[in-house]
């Protein structure tokens, strides 16, 4: 799953479109604003699975990375690296209404 998104020096998603995987690019641009930047990156597998609005609210961008990637946030608010040992909770199939 590719996402084109747009964030902030601290790496929090403003806005975010995902981009269809036969597409070469995305069909429309997202415009940053003031103060942001705007990339298009690789949902990780195991979060692939939620939907847009909780990506944003879950993730963010890691913005110390020469190449932009998704990186999970900690119950603090900031970055968790991800890969990395990070716990991350995983609703069960029922959860998720499956």
């Amino acid at each position: 799953m590719r996402l084109q998104i747009t964030y902030d020096k601290a790496g929090n998603i403003a806005a975010a479109m995902e981009i269809a995987e036969e597409a070469q690019q995305a069909s429309h641009a997202l415009a940053p604003g003031d103060g942001q930047s705007a990339t298009i990156v690789y949902v990780p597998e195991e979060y692939r699975y939620l939907e847009l609005f909780d990506l944003c609210q879950q993730l963010r961008v890691d913005v110390r990375s020469k190449r932009p990637r998704l990186l999970l946030r900690d119950e603090k608010g900031s970055i968790a690296a991800y890969g990395r040992g990070v716990r991350s909770y995983r609703p069960s199939s029922d959860e998720r209404g499956e």
